[in-house]
């Protein structure tokens, strides 16, 4: 056939195929072609495609295409080119390329496409087949569907040969022939016969060829290829070299995908690491990967749903230059910078298709150019069995393991890397993740996806809702034993990257952009690529130096983090605490350190990511050099103080502890949760791991006064003005608890910071390593006197007072106590032990009592508890008080005006004071009622239990009278077994009842104490209440006005019987007393004679005696008569 006729026939089926329903009434009249119909001129069978003598056979098979539609037939024909004959395959390729080239198609064109001609390709001479070309260049520009039809319809043709596509060969030959590219120009026969489309592969192989090596093309080409690209991006089949490869796949995974623009590649793409595809369709899916990757038009999905966000968002500008192969990235990031950073609109289509083509560059080693160019290498030497297995993934993610365990490339410019990756592969790794960002999307990173998706499941399922929250949420679930090592180590993997790059953790960047660059003059780039005026902090220390100011705020005037930054840091700071490598400040600071202290610590948390690391350096905090490491964990231990669940360990083992007791807390960053953690620690239902743990943090806590994060800010101004050289937790402490003995300094202290030192100093006195100094000073005494006692719950400090009042501790141990006691003594609300074992009894009884009162009042209501441990307890703080005047308050502020009247020599150090208090009150000296009252108080402690009067105590201490009767005394009864002690001795006729005479002396004081007081006897006081108040009321206590009034009623037998009895029996005490200790006064002799059995001879002794003073007076004053008168007489 004249080839002519081919092309008129050509130019009429497309007309036919083209045309709308409208245009068919119509007839055009500049055309000789008829709507539908073949060309004009002599009309044959060959004017058809499908009767041409060379295709007619060949065009049998395509029943479906109608034979009068050329463009149908030549379709089916070319679809399938192994049906061809040589002959028909000569012919087809004739046809079409004087279609292409005849000036009529262009005719055609500008009828259809007027506008879009004038728009996109004005300039492009007629007549070339350049204009067809052109329209296929900007096909995705075309709005009118008449056009956009016929140019789908001839891109078919167009794309069958390289020499059809505009400008092609002429732009690429030289690459084709440099590189070797060319088709095969001459096949013999017997090859094209049996292989009649080999033709079409070699033209698809070509150009395949080309894009293999796209960085080796001259611009010229390279721009053409990619041209060409774009415009099949929305039909496999104009891929040829993909689509020839991987028919089967196609029809094995695809078959059933909807024929809409790119979806084939899309379905081929889901399938790409499918072990059922051939080695040579993933080479060419990987190819066309590639081309996606450096020319984000190439991924026809993609550049739709994204055209109008990329033009909006400014993202091409910067991607212009045709040497860039990866600039789908730039534009991946310049949309995540828009939405992330400026939380701009992109989307729903674009940010999942954006997503699409994340995964796939982050799943495919192969299609990142940069980080194949610059880690070759390492993958042969340490991935070789991850890139031979194919697995998607696997090569990144066997880099990211290796690039963890690599040295922090800035850590210095002029550093030796001791690690596994070089710095250009770990410097291109970092790049790689900063473009695909997969924490936005878990389902980005395959490895992730998979090891987490149980986890994902079923703890962060966000339903699609914000995908970017699942990264975070599994942060989170790092301490939880459910989740799958795997997943551990591939989230820490991750988060070893986010770390070192500030904009990557979106949530931060949103909330502390402006306070990094504010605070920090940190580095960030803008979308043009360029960087910001002043910037000086690299990205991957801005969150140090964020915290830094939330733990340093310096000046009370200096910006702070705002609560929004505040807030995102202390998140952040939870999720990284797992380990120092995920904190490049600590990990730069540290890591020597790290390696030198804790050697065991590293391997262990390298498998099980609970940030054991932090802790080992915390413990190990005073042997740390004063460098930057110092000065990062003292950093971070105050942000641990500030929100408790930075420490991962603390929260794994006292999660129970944390879901009973101080929910409410977390996630406050106010100090409020370490604080209830602190306080529940000894309760029953913490763990006994949660309780060590935290032990251990008070331990660290105690190392600088800093470290208490309430202390530092609720007390900080008190701290400044009293306590400013306290370094120290514990020494600022005593020193503010030295200053609150002062009511005046008290009083200028605020109530906030009053009643916080009240629960920090509970806490200290909780544990002998609370307080560094006493632990210091009393350390070997509590090794010697407290072995076995495990420190905590106030069970060493309490031994240790045991032991100070029997007086076997050191002095340098005794003086740091004394002040202890003191402190305790003044405010019992800071007695641990106290609080601890009598809270029952404080609940019930002493609810409403002033804290200073607590433990008059607990005394006062001792004999009414249920509780022996209290009691107990009670008894020794009373023995210890009797012991040491500074420790009774009470007495001490109820006898203010009566000590300087009546014992000013006196020290207050010891019982000395006491003491001379009581022979105040006990030779009837006018004491003020509220120190008679005080001194009443505790001369009935000493009735209860003789340990209370230490004077009667250290006199009588070898006597067996105190041992004999203290277990009585308990019971209140001490006055009476003293008797019945005394009167068995006597009656035995023992030579010497009591040796000491210093013994005797407080004995006879404690018998006779009852007569000057009735409430000083509580068993005779309790027998004679009824008597008391028919009899005495109206007396006032003190005197021994009572005691009188009721021997006055005993004479007349008017008392009860009870009473009777028992004012007897201290009559007759009295009597030994006088016994004991000799008669003190002129009464006590004549008592003591009229009941003794030899009061007869007595008194006639007496009477004798007093006989001869009189006779011998007589005669004495007789004779100094005589000699008066004689002198008289001589004068």
């Amino acid at each position: 056939m004249p080839s002519c006729l081919l092309a008129w026939a050509l130019v009429g089926l497309v007309f036919a195929a083209t045309s709308n329903e409208h245009d068919k009434r119509t007839t055009r009249k500049e055309s000789p072609v008829k709507m539908g119909a073949p060309a004009p001129g002599p009309q044959s069978q060959s004017s058809y495609i499908g009767r041409h003598p060379s295709c007619a056979n060949e065009a049998q098979r395509c029943q479906r295409a109608d034979p009068r539609n050329n463009f149908q037939v030549l379709l089916c024909l070319q679809r399938d080119a192994s049906i061809l004959s040589l002959e028909c395959h000569k012919t087809l390729w004739e046809f079409k390329r004087n279609m292409t080239l005849d000036v009529r198609l262009d005719q055609t064109l500008q009828a259809s496409c007027t506008q879009e001609i004038d728009s996109l390709c004005k300039g492009v001479p007629p007549g070339k087949g350049l204009l067809v070309g052109c329209l296929l260049d900007h096909k995705r520009d075309i709005a009118n569907s008449r056009c956009h039809s016929i140019v789908l319809r001839m891109q078919t043709i167009v794309f069958s040969d390289y020499r059809f596509i505009r400008d092609f060969e002429k732009d690429c030959m030289d690459d084709i022939k440099r590189l070797k590219c060319q088709r095969i120009e001459s096949v013999d026969a017997n090859s094209m016969r049996k292989n009649p489309d080999v033709e079409l592969k070699t033209q698809g192989a070509t150009i395949a060829c080309l894009e293999d090596r796209l960085k080796e093309l001259s611009k010229q080409c390279r721009s053409r290829v990619l041209k060409k690209e774009e415009a099949a991006g929305d039909d496999v089949h104009l891929d040829v070299a993909l689509f020839e490869a991987c028919k089967e796949e196609l029809q094995k995974f695809c078959a059933d995908v909807a024929s809409q623009p790119g979806k084939m590649y899309d379905c081929l793409y889901q399938h790409k690491f499918d072990r059922a595809l051939t080695s040579e369709c993933k080479h060419q899916i990987r190819r066309r990967q590639k081309l996606e990757a450096a020319d984000y038009k190439v991924d026809y999905s993609f550049s739709k749903a994204c055209q109008e966000d990329i033009k909006h968002h400014n993202c091409l500008k910067g991607t212009q230059d045709s040497t860039d192969f990866e600039r789908t990235a730039k534009i991946l990031i310049c949309l995540d910078d828009a939405y992330n950073a400026k939380g701009a609109k992109i989307s729903q289509d674009c940010m999942a298709r954006g997503s699409e083509v994340k995964e796939r560059l982050f799943g495919d080693f192969d299609l990142n150019e940069n980080l194949v160019a610059a880690c070759t290498d390492v993958v042969a030497k340490q991935c070789q069995d991850q890139f031979a297995n194919g697995e998607e993934g696997a090569v990144i993610e066997c880099l990211m393991d290796l690039r963890t365990e690599t040295d922090d490339i800035d850590a210095d410019d002029d550093a030796q890397n001791t690690g596994k990756v070089n710095k250009e592969c770990a410097e291109e790794l970092d790049k790689l993740v900063e473009r695909v960002d997969p924490a936005s999307d878990f389902h980005i990173d395959h490895a992730l996806r998979s090891a987490c998706l149980a986890t994902i499941t079923t703890k962060c399922n966000t339903r699609g809702e914000d995908d970017s929250k699942v990264f975070s949420c599994l942060m989170e679930q790092m301490d939880d034993d459910d989740l799958p090592k795997e997943c551990r180590k591939h989230l820490f993997h991750l988060q070893y990257f986010i770390s070192r790059n500030f904009k990557l953790d979106h949530a931060l960047y949103k909330a502390c952009r402006d306070d990094a660059l504010q605070l920090c003059h940190s580095q960030f780039a803008t979308n043009d690529g360029e960087e910001m005026q002043g910037a000086q902090l690299p990205p991957q220390m801005t969150l140090a130096c964020l915290y830094r100011h939330e733990v340093n705020p310096g000046d009370s005037n200096a910006p702070k983090l705002s609560k929004e930054c505040q807030g995102e840091v202390f998140r952040t700071l939870r999720e990284r605490a797992v380990s120092v490598k995920l904190n490049p400040a600590v990990e730069r600071a540290c890591m020597e350190d790290l390696v030198r202290l804790c050697p065991d610590v590293i391997a262990e948390n390298d498998a099980d990511y609970e940030g054991v690391e932090f802790d080992c350096l915390q413990k190990n905090f005073d042997d740390l050099p004063d460098d930057d490491c110092k000065k990062q964990m003292s950093q971070w231990t105050q942000l641990e103080a500030q929100d408790a669940t930075i420490d991962r360990s603390l929260m794994k083992l006292c999660k129970k502890a944390v879901r009973l007791y101080c929910k409410e807390f977390v996630g406050k960053a106010e100090g409020e949760l370490m604080s209830c953690l602190k306080r529940h620690k000894n309760d029953e239902q913490v763990a006994p791991k949660c309780k060590k743990q935290l032990e251990e943090f008070q331990e660290v806590e105690e190392k600088d006064k800093s470290f208490d994060y309430k202390l530092k800010t609720i007390c900080g101004v008190e701290g400044s003005r009293l306590c400013s050289k306290s370094r120290s937790r514990s020494d600022v402490l005593n020193c503010f608890a030295s200053h609150m003995r002062d009511a005046q300094t008290r009083s200028t202290m605020s109530t906030a910071c009053r009643d916080l030192l009240k629960i920090a100093l509970l806490e200290m006195n909780e544990n002998i390593k609370h307080d560094s100094e006493f632990y210091s000073a009393c350390r070997n005494d509590a090794g010697q006197f407290c072995r076995g006692i495990e420190p905590g719950e106030g069970k060493i400090i309490e031994c240790l007072r045991q032991k100070g009042t029997e007086g076997k501790l050191s002095q340098a141990c005794m003086n740091l106590l004394e002040e202890k006691e003191e402190v305790q003594a003044n405010d019992p609300e800071v007695d641990y032990s106290l609080q601890k074992m009598c809270r029952s009894a404080i609940a019930t009884l002493c609810k409403k009592v002033k804290p200073t009162n607590l433990l008059r009042c607990l005394i006062e209501n001792k004999a009414s508890m249920d509780d022996t441990i209290c009691q107990r307890l009670i008894t020794e703080r009373e023995i210890e008080a009797g012991e040491n005047f500074r420790l009774d308050p009470h007495l001490r502020d109820a006898c203010l005006k009566d000590m300087p009247k009546f014992c000013r020599d006196i020290s207050s150090e010891g019982s000395k004071m006491i003491e001379c208090l009581k022979e105040a009150y006990d030779t009837h000296k006018s004491l003020t009622p509220s120190c008679q009252k005080a001194i009443q108080l505790r001369e009935r402690q000493a009735m209860d239990n003789p340990r209370v009067d230490a004077a009667l105590y250290n006199a009588c201490k070898d006597e067996p009278v105190l041992s004999d009767c203290s277990e009585g005394g308990m019971n209140g009864d001490f006055l009476s077994c003293l008797k019945t002690f005394v009167s068995e001795k006597k009656t035995l006729k023992k030579v010497k009842v009591i040796a000491s005479a210093a013994c005797m002396k407080e004995l006879s004081r404690i018998m006779n104490e009852g007569v000057v007081d009735v409430h000083n006897d509580p068993l005779l006081f309790q027998q004679c209440a009824m008597d008391l108040h028919k009899f005495c009321r109206d007396l006032p206590f003190g005197s021994g006005k009572k005691m009188m009034c009721l021997l006055d009623v005993y004479s007349k037998g008017k008392l009860l019987p009870e009473c009777a009895a028992e004012l007897k029996s201290r009559v007759e005490m009295w009597d030994s007393a006088v016994e004991l200790k000799g008669p003190q006064t002129l009464q006590d002799v004549i008592k003591t004679v009229a009941h003794s059995e030899s009061r007869n001879s007595v008194v006639s002794f007496l009477m004798c005696v007093v006989v001869v003073l009189v006779v011998v007076g007589y005669f004495c004053g007789q004779k100094c008569r005589r000699r008066r008168k004689q002198r008289g007489k001589k004068q």
